[in-house]
């Protein structure tokens, strides 16, 4: 895409300060996700670790505007990813 002037960049959040647990239970729950009250505490607690809606906003534009192709919010995915990685790796081995 690149040769016909198109960037793409892709956002990897990781937990955001939101209300979104709160919002999510006082909807008509269509939509939602169902999550354990015994869990509510420990989910809120992990969002409020990561950077607030304008901090992550701030870093999307600026991730753009640099042409990056990947938009990280933090560093508390990297053991995920790094899981991944080797995952992928070690199934292109048993391919060859």
């Amino acid at each position: 895409m690149a040769r016909h002037g198109i960037d793409v960049s892709v956002l990897c959040p990781g937990p955001v300060d939101t209300d979104i647990v709160t919002n999510t239970r006082l909807s008509d729950g269509g939509a939602g996700v169902a999550l354990r009250d015994d869990l509510v505490p420990a989910v809120e607690a992990f969002l409020r670790s990561g950077p607030g809606v304008d901090a992550v906003g701030e870093m999307v534009v600026a991730g753009i505007e640099s042409r990056s192709p990947w938009i990280f919010t933090g560093e508390e995915i990297r053991p995920h990813l790094e899981q991944r990685r080797a995952a992928l790796l070690d199934s292109s081995r048993s391919a060859g």
